[in-house]
Protein backbone atom coordinates (compact mmCIF):
# COMPACT_ATOMS: atom_id res chain seq x y z
CA UNK A 1 0.00 0.00 0.00
CA UNK A 2 1.41 3.31 -0.77
CA UNK A 3 2.51 5.80 2.13
CA UNK A 4 -0.14 8.15 0.46
CA UNK A 5 -2.93 6.23 0.99
CA UNK A 6 -2.78 5.85 4.47
CA UNK A 7 -5.86 7.47 5.99
CA UNK A 8 -5.73 8.81 9.56
CA UNK A 9 -8.60 8.57 11.77
CA UNK A 10 -6.89 10.91 14.09
CA UNK A 11 -5.76 10.24 18.31
CA UNK A 12 -7.11 8.61 20.71
CA UNK A 13 -6.59 7.77 24.45
CA UNK A 14 -6.03 4.56 25.32
CA UNK A 15 -5.45 2.70 29.25
CA UNK A 16 -2.49 0.46 30.00
CA UNK A 17 -3.58 -2.65 31.18
CA UNK A 18 -7.13 -1.96 29.09
CA UNK A 19 -6.24 -1.02 25.56
CA UNK A 20 -8.64 -0.11 23.20
CA UNK A 21 -6.73 -2.01 20.30
CA UNK A 22 -7.34 -6.40 20.08
CA UNK A 23 -3.47 -7.20 19.71
CA UNK A 24 -0.17 -6.06 20.30
CA UNK A 25 1.90 -6.44 16.68
CA UNK A 26 5.48 -5.32 17.61
CA UNK A 27 6.79 -3.61 20.65
CA UNK A 28 9.54 -2.59 17.72
CA UNK A 29 9.05 1.18 17.44
CA UNK A 30 8.02 1.51 13.37
CA UNK A 31 6.55 3.79 10.61
CA UNK A 32 2.89 3.78 10.02
CA UNK A 33 3.64 1.92 6.53
CA UNK A 34 5.33 -1.16 8.07
CA UNK A 35 2.74 -1.43 11.13
CA UNK A 36 0.24 -0.92 8.16
CA UNK A 37 1.95 -4.15 6.25
CA UNK A 38 1.88 -5.94 9.58
CA UNK A 39 -1.80 -5.32 9.80
CA UNK A 40 -2.70 -5.96 6.37
CA UNK A 41 -0.88 -9.58 6.76
CA UNK A 42 -2.68 -9.95 9.75
CA UNK A 43 -6.16 -8.98 8.16
CA UNK A 44 -7.44 -6.30 10.90
CA UNK A 45 -9.05 -3.08 9.61
CA UNK A 46 -7.15 -0.79 12.33
CA UNK A 47 -4.02 0.03 13.09
CA UNK A 48 -2.35 2.28 15.96
CA UNK A 49 0.78 3.56 17.02
CA UNK A 50 1.63 4.43 20.34
CA UNK A 51 4.90 5.70 22.27
CA UNK A 52 6.71 6.24 19.22
CA UNK A 53 6.14 3.55 17.31
CA UNK A 54 4.19 0.53 19.08
CA UNK A 55 2.04 -1.26 16.32
CA UNK A 56 -1.04 -2.31 17.61
CA UNK A 57 -4.02 -4.05 15.38
CA UNK A 58 -7.81 -4.18 15.48
CA UNK A 59 -11.07 -5.20 13.47
CA UNK A 60 -12.96 -2.98 15.13
CA UNK A 61 -13.03 0.81 15.26
CA UNK A 62 -10.93 2.20 18.41
CA UNK A 63 -11.43 5.11 20.24
CA UNK A 64 -13.67 3.98 23.60
CA UNK A 65 -11.81 6.02 25.72
CA UNK A 66 -12.05 9.48 23.66
CA UNK A 67 -9.50 11.28 21.15
CA UNK A 68 -6.41 12.77 22.94
CA UNK A 69 -4.01 15.81 21.85
CA UNK A 70 -1.22 14.00 22.81
CA UNK A 71 0.05 12.13 19.72
CA UNK A 72 3.50 13.81 19.97
CA UNK A 73 5.88 11.28 19.70
CA UNK A 74 7.45 10.98 16.15
CA UNK A 75 7.89 7.88 14.26
CA UNK A 76 11.32 6.74 13.48
CA UNK A 77 10.87 7.90 10.03
CA UNK A 78 11.15 11.88 12.24
CA UNK A 79 7.98 13.09 9.91
CA UNK A 80 5.10 11.53 10.96
CA UNK A 81 3.44 11.59 14.77
CA UNK A 82 3.31 7.77 16.45
CA UNK A 83 1.20 8.14 19.03
CA UNK A 84 1.98 9.63 22.91
CA UNK A 85 2.72 8.17 25.91
CA UNK A 86 -1.22 6.87 26.48
CA UNK A 87 -2.31 7.91 23.09
CA UNK A 88 -2.12 6.46 19.36
CA UNK A 89 -2.26 8.10 16.24
CA UNK A 90 -5.22 5.48 14.14
CA UNK A 91 -5.13 4.04 10.65
CA UNK A 92 -7.61 2.16 8.70
CA UNK A 93 -6.78 0.25 5.88
CA UNK A 94 -8.91 0.47 2.89
CA UNK A 95 -7.24 -2.87 1.24
CA UNK A 96 -7.48 -6.40 2.30
CA UNK A 97 -6.14 -9.70 1.14
CA UNK A 98 -8.84 -12.26 -0.90
CA UNK A 99 -9.15 -15.19 -0.41
CA UNK A 100 -6.11 -15.62 -3.47
CA UNK A 101 -3.98 -13.05 -1.10
CA UNK A 102 -4.51 -10.58 -3.82
CA UNK A 103 -5.29 -6.95 -2.68
CA UNK A 104 -8.48 -6.08 -2.96
CA UNK A 105 -10.06 -2.79 -1.94
CA UNK A 106 -12.48 -2.28 0.28
CA UNK A 107 -15.39 0.34 0.07
CA UNK A 108 -17.22 1.53 3.03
Amino acid sequence: MPEDQLKEVGCFEDKEGKPDFEKLLSVKLIDPLECVKLAFDQNYDYVGLQAGGKCWGSMNLIGKYGSSTQCNYKCPNGRDNCGGKSSNTIYKLDYQKDFLCSITQKFD
